[in-house]
Order: C-alpha cells, then sequence, then structure tokens
C-alpha cells in the first residue's frame, strides 16, 4: 500500500508539471494571436491533446490519492475548535474561490 501512494504521489507531480507546461505553451503564443504555430515539431492541436491527457490522468490520481488519504485528509478540514472546518480549509476554499473567479476576470 506504501508504495502505491507514492507512486501516485510522483506520479500527480509529473502530471502537474506537464499541465503547467502545456498550458504556458497554450497561453504564450495567443498573445501573439497565432494560432497556427508548432513548438518543438508539436502543433497547437497536439499539444491540447497533451494537455487534455495529463488532466485526466491527474484526475484519475486525484481519486486515488483521496482514496489513500481521506481519513488524513478529512482530520485536515475538521476544526480542533468550535468552527466547522478548520481555518486552514476556509484559507484554502478562499484562494480557490479567489483564482477561479480571477479566471472570468482576465
Amino acid at each position: 500500500m506504501n508504495n502505491r501512494r507514492k507512486i501516485v504521489a510522483i506520479t500527480m507531480f509529473f502530471s502537474i508539471i506537464m499541465i503547467v507546461v502545456t498550458a504556458i505553451l497554450l497561453i504564450v503564443p495567443d498573445e501573439f494571436k497565432d494560432a497556427n504555430y508548432a513548438i518543438l515539431g508539436l502543433k497547437r492541436l497536439r499539444i491540447i491533446n497533451i494537455h487534455k491527457a495529463f488532466g485526466g490522468l491527474f484526475f484519475i490520481l486525484i481519486t486515488f490519492h483521496l482514496r489513500f488519504n481521506g481519513k488524513t485528509l478529512g482530520h485536515y478540514i475538521k476544526s480542533t475548535a468550535n468552527l466547522l472546518i478548520s481555518k486552514e480549509t476556509l484559507i484554502g476554499l478562499a484562494i480557490v474561490i479567489a483564482v477561479f473567479t480571477g479566471g472570468f476576470l482576465w
């Protein structure tokens, strides 16, 4: 079980790196308004497909991560004070909402 947790964590790490790299490769050329570019021999559509594939892999890995670490994550969410959820959970949720909202304003 411990090896599975390590494999999932390491694969998630490399997957998120690939998601960020492909996102940058998709966003930066958009600023130049050139939709038919190629980077390292990869056309835009191929980069989109790679980005989607790693996004799907990351989603699958999240389900395994939650399965392997659900109990620990539950302790992080629960508050030790009289609050319903912990302060750290509220801060994390606020960051996610801010980034999501900022995506609409960008």
